[in-house]
């Protein structure tokens, strides 16, 4: 009995742990959202399947799903019953979620964010995530559009009812990092040295002044610049 008891442990143990890490809450294996109508083509690509897959009308959408929309194509998603995701022509977009958290992540295109406030339960919130901006949504209609171009891509956040948190990305460090061969160290030097000045001054003279004094400067300024205008200086 010593002995089967010795040879049985092991295996419930590793039989324990497979199911630990392979059961039925693994977020990649679990639906998200379905397919509540689709007009014209579109296509998803998940991590299990090497090619990209036509999606269809009443199709499961599920975790870290890619999604791209053809021409003149038009998808809607119902995620979870408390939000709909309305994806336009040539839009690439991936959906995850995470505890109280769903988060639409939008690289190209245009879709429209609809979430139900009664649905949503306690802290629970719908994101948009851009390469510029995220949204937090908890209750409205919100329209999101990237563009790229050649300064890279440019996001526009449409709110068209109720309030949203928007936090602005840093996505100019890569292109500092980019181009710092060609920055201009001097201009960016005084630049910053002219912004603090700035502070400065104005926090030390900023209380003395009056009207009249900023009154008499702007015109002693303008004086200056009509002088200049007449001697051709500027």
């Amino acid at each position: 009995m010593t002995m089967l008891r010795r040879a049985v442990r092991p295996t419930i143990l590793a039989t324990l742990a497979t199911l630990a890490l392979c059961g039925p809450g693994s977020t990649e294996t679990r639906p998200v959202g379905v397919v509540a109508s689709l007009q014209g083509t579109a296509t998803v690509e998940r991590t299990a399947v090497a090619e990209p897959a036509p999606l269809k009308f009443r199709d499961d959408v599920f975790v870290r799903d890619r999604i791209t929309t053809g021409e003149r194509s038009v998808v809607r998603i119902l995620l979870g019953g408390k939000a709909t995701v309305t994806a336009r022509e040539h839009s690439v977009l991936v959906i995850t979620e995470r505890p109280g958290t769903s988060t639409v992540s939008l690289a190209e295109g245009k879709i429209a964010v609809a979430v139900d406030k009664t649905r949503m339960q306690q802290g629970e919130v719908v994101e948009i995530r851009t390469p510029n901006a995220v949204a937090a949504i908890r209750g409205t209609v919100v329209v999101a559009e990237v563009v790229s171009g050649d300064g890279g891509p440019a996001s526009t956040i449409t709110v068209l009812r109720g309030l949203i948190d928007v936090t602005r990305l840093g996505v100019y460090t890569r292109s500092l990092v980019s181009q710092q061969a060609q920055l201009d160290y001097r201009l960016l030097a005084a630049a910053v040295g002219a912004a603090f000045a700035g502070a400065l001054l104005g926090n030390r003279f900023l209380p003395r002044l009056t009207l009249t004094a900023i009154q008499r400067t702007v015109a002693a300024m303008l004086a200056a610049v009509a002088l200049g205008l007449m001697a051709g200086l500027l």
